[in-house]
C-alpha cells in the first residue's frame, strides 16, 4: 500500500497512453491493466509512482451512452483501487462525473486513486463546444484550487484547459509543483499539444505529467488523436515522451531541480495587482469602445444595476453569480453614487462600473448594442 507522498513530490511519475474505445468500458480498463502491468516492470524499487490516464479512459465520449455508463462507475473506482493496491502506486485520469441534481448532465471529473479510495482532483473549466462536449457536459462551477490530499498537493487540466494559462498559474500560486493534464487532443494538433505542455511547466517552474489517448475513433472519418504523452521538468525539459502508438513512460522526478529553476528567477510568486480599479468607473461614452472590444473577440457581456445605497454580503454574491454568466461584468448606477461606484469597482467580480446619467437602464441596454445578458428585468 503506497504511504502519503511528501508536501512537495512523488519521487517519479508516468503515464498510459491507451487507444480509449467509447462506451468500451471493460476493455478500457483491460488495456490500463496491461499498460500498467508494463510500466510498473521498469519502475525503480522504492520508487514513489504517480501514472497519469487520458481523459474520461474508461468511456469516452459516449454521449448517449453516458447515463448508463455511469452507473457503472463504481466498478471504475473498485478496479483503479485494487490496482493501485498490486502495483503500489497513485492513478489520474478523468471520468464522467454525475451532476447532482441535472439529469444527464456530467462533469469531466480528474480523480486521483489510492488503495483506499478515490477523490476530486479537478474539474474541467472549459468545455469544448465544437466537438458537442456542452451536450453531456457542464463545466465546473468553482476555481481550480489545490487542496493538499492523500494525493498530494496537486494540479490538473483536462484536455482544452490546456489552452487558458491562468488556470495553471492559478494552481501553481497555491502551491501545486506537479500539473497533472488528462486529454483526448487530436493528431493534427500534435505541435500546439507539446508546445503548450511545455510552456506550462516552464512559466510556472513545475513539473507536468501529460496523458493522450492515442488511436481513431471508429468508422472511416473517425478523428486522430496525438499520443505523445509526456513527463516534462519544471525547465521545460522533455524527460520521457511516447509517439503515436499505444504504450507507457516513466521519469523520475527531482525535486531540487525545481528549486534550483526558481531559485535562479521566479515566475510563480510575483503577482502585482497592477490595474487601478477606478478605472473601471466610465460613463456611457467610455463604455461603447468596451463593448465594442468584447464583442470583437467573442466575450458575453454581462450587465445589472446596483441596488441601494450601500454594499451588502448579499450584494456581493449576486455579483459573483451574474459574472458567471459571462465573460465581463457591467454594474450601472446612477451618477449620485460614485462612493458606491468606487466600491463596486474593487470587486474582483466587477469589470466596469458604468454611471449612468438620464439613461434608463433600457436605453443605456439599447445604445450599446445587442449580445449583452441581463441579470435582472428592466
Amino acid at each position: 500500500m503506497p504511504t502519503s507522498p511528501s508536501p512537495l513530490f512523488f519521487s517519479h511519475a508516468g503515464f498510459l497512453q491507451i487507444d480509449v474505445q467509447p462506451a468500451g468500458l471493460d476493455g478500457n480498463m483491460a488495456q490500463v491493466q496491461r499498460g500498467l502491468a508494463a510500466l510498473c516492470r521498469n519502475r525503480p524499487a522504492g520508487a514513489q509512482l504517480l501514472v497519469a490516464l487520458p481523459e474520461l479512459w474508461a468511456t469516452g465520449f459516449a454521449y448517449r451512452e453516458l447515463p448508463r455508463l455511469s452507473e457503472r462507475l463504481p466498478d471504475v473506482f473498485s478496479f483503479l483501487e485494487a490496482q493501485a493496491a498490486e502495483h503500489d502506486v497513485f492513478l489520474a485520469g478523468s471520468l464522467p462525473e454525475p451532476v447532482v441534481g441535472a439529469e444527464k448532465k456530467f462533469h469531466n471529473t480528474l480523480y486521483c486513486t489510492t488503495p483506499t479510495g478515490s477523490e476530486v482532483l479537478y474539474r474541467k473549466q472549459h468545455l469544448f463546444v465544437p466537438m458537442g462536449e456542452d451536450i453531456s457536459f457542464v463545466p465546473a462551477a468553482d476555481p481550480p484550487l489545490p487542496q493538499t490530499s492523500s494525493c498530494g498537493p496537486l494540479g490538473g487540466l483536462v484536455c482544452y484547459d490546456l489552452r487558458f494559462p491562468e488556470l495553471a498559474k492559478l494552481q501553481a500560486g497555491h502551491g501545486v509543483r506537479l500539473l497533472l493534464v488528462s486529454a483526448q487532443w487530436p493528431k493534427v494538433r500534435t505541435e500546439h499539444w507539446r508546445t503548450l505542455l511545455q510552456a506550462r511547466a516552464i512559466e510556472n517552474q513545475l513539473f507536468v505529467v501529460a496523458a493522450n489517448r492515442t488511436g481513431s475513433d471508429p468508422g472511416p472519418n473517425g478523428l486522430a488523436f496525438a499520443g505523445h504523452s509526456m513527463v516534462i521538468g519544471p525547465d521545460g525539459t522533455i524527460l520521457t515522451e511516447a509517439g503515436f502508438e499505444t504504450g507507457c513512460g516513466l521519469a523520475a522526478l527531482d525535486p531540487e531541480l525545481l528549486d534550483t529553476v526558481r531559485s535562479r528567477f521566479n515566475t510563480v510568486g510575483p503577482a502585482p495587482h497592477r490595474l487601478r480599479d477606478e478605472e473601471k468607473i466610465v460613463d456611457l461614452q467610455g463604455l461603447l469602445p468596451v463593448a465594442e472590444t468584447m464583442r470583437q473577440v467573442g466575450k458575453i457581456m454581462v450587465f445589472t444595476m446596483a441596488r441601494g445605497n450601500a454594499l451588502r454580503a448579499t450584494d456581493a454574491v449576486r455579483y459573483e453569480e451574474a459574472r458567471r454568466r459571462g465573460d465581463c461584468l457591467v454594474v450601472g448606477i446612477g451618477e449620485e453614487k460614485k462612493e458606491l461606484a468606487r466600491l463596486l469597482a474593487g470587486l474582483g467580480c466587477v469589470d466596469q462600473v458604468v454611471l449612468l446619467g438620464d439613461e434608463t437602464p433600457n436605453r443605456f441596454l439599447s445604445l450599446l448594442g445587442p449580445g449583452i445578458v441581463t441579470v435582472d428585468d428592466y
